[in-house]
């Protein structure tokens, strides 16, 4: 087993090395499955290209040894947001692998080697976040996707953190809730990151299991593959409605206190 990987410290060749060999099962997919997803969105096949993630995903979270346990209220029915916490790539595999799915990321990770190809392909919804001029665009691309039917994945804080907090919900995300799409529900959910192998997680292993900031995806890559069984857990709260709530920006702090409560609630243990 591979030593916990400190922020800044460059992996070594042969832990490269070990982790190619690990996840063999998942390159085979992805040389499978990558084409079929392809030839699915150029023909429309939506009842194809929603359920091909759903098995990459499972597939990788195998590879990679993580164990993940669903807890809380079931999910809403029709088109629904469901917006959280935001702590690794992982939260990706995890929620893609539960079922189908549209993330919302910002639109820098469609130009990123390997993960935005993977992004693109399974038809993740690319939104700027910081040119203001783009909030319209952003709004009617998410109605769009609600209208047909999709349920899309918002991580709220905008960013990622050490898993360890929850970072401040972002309101101007809400947006295209508002108005147009009073229907849709929006459901808050909180992924915490528990254990590994059977001992609850440190301040320093979260360091290389979140990926945040400055940090290099590689470590955390590297940790997550070496590091020994991982065990998550992702609960889902009770689904509201934004309008209802009485707009953006206190549906935004309700949901954020949900998920804040939840996770402090699992980080001390009571997550039986």
């Amino acid at each position: 087993m591979m030593a916990d990987l400190h922020p800044g410290e460059r992996p070594r060749t042969w832990d490269i090395v070990r982790a190619t060999i690990k996840m063999i099962p998942l390159i085979i997919a992805l040389i499978v499955l990558a084409p079929l997803q392809w030839l699915a969105n150029l023909l429309r096949l939506k009842a194809v290209s929603s359920r091909l993630p759903i098995a990459f995903h499972a597939i990788a979270l195998w590879c990679m040894g993580v164990r993940v346990r669903f807890e809380g209220e079931p999910l809403a029915k029709g088109p629904v947001v469901l917006a959280g916490n935001h702590v690794s790539w992982l939260d990706i595999v995890m929620i893609g692998a539960r079922g189908r799915f549209r993330f919302i990321s910002k639109d820098d990770v469609a130009d990123w080697p390997v993960f935005g190809t993977l992004a693109r392909l399974q038809n993740t919804l690319f939104v700027s976040r910081t040119r203001k001029t783009d909030t319209g665009k952003m709004t009617d691309t998410m109605r769009e996707a609600l209208a047909n039917g999709d349920r899309l994945v918002l991580f709220a804080e905008g960013t990622t953190s050490d898993g360890g907090q929850v970072l401040p919900f972002r309101p101007a995300l809400f947006g295209a809730l508002v108005d147009e799409a009073k229907d849709v529900m929006v459901q808050p959910f909180t992924i915490a990151y528990l254990r590994r192998d059977g001992l609850p997680i440190s301040r320093g292993q979260r360091a290389t299991l979140g990926w945040y900031g400055d940090l290099d995806l590689l470590p955390s890559l590297l940790d997550i593959i070496h590091g020994g069984p991982l065990d998550v857990v992702m609960v889902l709260g009770k689904p509201m409605n934004v309008a209802e709530i009485g707009g953006r920006k206190r549906a935004a702090r309700a949901m954020e206190e949900t998920v804040r409560q939840t996770l402090a609630v699992k980080l001390r243990g009571r997550d039986s």
